[in-house]
């Protein structure tokens, strides 16, 4: 897995390496703004920050895909499945790195923005602590900064696999353009068409019987009871897409 894994990497790093001088630019311009007192390069750099944070996300999300897509499409298939892995191991090994980087990258950008409100506080004579924030969650929760904890571990959660349920069906919807319609023109329009069908089938489905109602949650019980069954469909989700990919690959690829 982690040889797998190793080989997303070496296919992507140049890209990655380019997101990371484009942070380490942005960053270094908000430090030129500050130590020159100049606001207004600090909003400037602020924002694109933000923007670069964005980007990033879908950067993420365009990589794992596209990169899977690239493959099914290209003769490099023959390097990945006819290796001894079976098509399970290729296709976690491929979510798996995707959740490896989406984590560096959510962890360099929230260490930047604490980094730089803290700077930022210090021209408007503001003071700021990420304990503050906690705090104002525990408040509005109404725990202990151990509950709070937990509030941040169930949203991060939450938000991953929304994010991997996502990917797992593009994952799908490819699969099946590229296995059971390999022999149909237009299959990346084909397989875009059956990602936003498939998205759409699962968007209204989560809506008719698992929606969470978070809108007035008061407490950390609450909303994971309220997150709980939209976790557990997404997991399911994934589980199927991620089997489903592996069984038309063994079956229907043609490499």
């Amino acid at each position: 897995m982690l040889k797998l894994m190793k080989y997303e990497y070496k296919k992507n790093k140049m890209l990655l390496f380019g997101l990371l001088f484009l942070i380490m630019g942005l960053e270094l311009y908000f430090l030129i703004g500050y130590a020159s007192n100049d606001m207004q390069s600090i909003g400037n750099a602020i924002i694109f920050l933000v923007l670069a944070t964005v980007v990033g996300f879908f950067f993420v999300l365009f990589l794992g895909i596209h990169n899977y897509d690239r493959e099914l499409k290209s003769k490099s298939s023959y390097l990945i499945f006819m290796t001894p892995n079976s098509s399970l191991k290729i296709i976690v090994s491929k979510m798996l790195y995707v959740l490896v980087i989406g984590i560096v990258i959510v962890a360099i950008f929230g260490s930047i923005a604490i980094f730089d409100i803290q700077l930022f506080a210090t021209k408007v004579n503001e003071k700021f602590f990420i304990i503050d924030i906690l705090k104002e969650i525990a408040k509005e929760f109404r725990v202990d900064l151990s509950g709070v904890w937990m509030v941040i571990i169930i949203e991060i959660l939450y938000f991953v696999i929304n994010f991997f349920s996502t990917v797992a069906l593009a994952y799908l919807a490819i699969t099946l353009a590229s296995t059971l319609l390999q022999n149909k023109k237009f299959k990346g329009f084909i397989s875009v068409v059956l990602f936003v069908l498939l998205s759409l089938g699962v968007t209204k489905l989560n809506n008719m019987f698992f929606e969470p109602d978070v809108k007035y949650v008061e407490s950390v019980v609450e909303l994971l009871v309220n997150l709980l069954p939209t976790i557990l469909y997404n997991g399911v989700v994934i589980v199927a897409s991620v089997f489903g990919c592996s069984f038309l690959l063994d079956r229907a690829v043609s490499l």
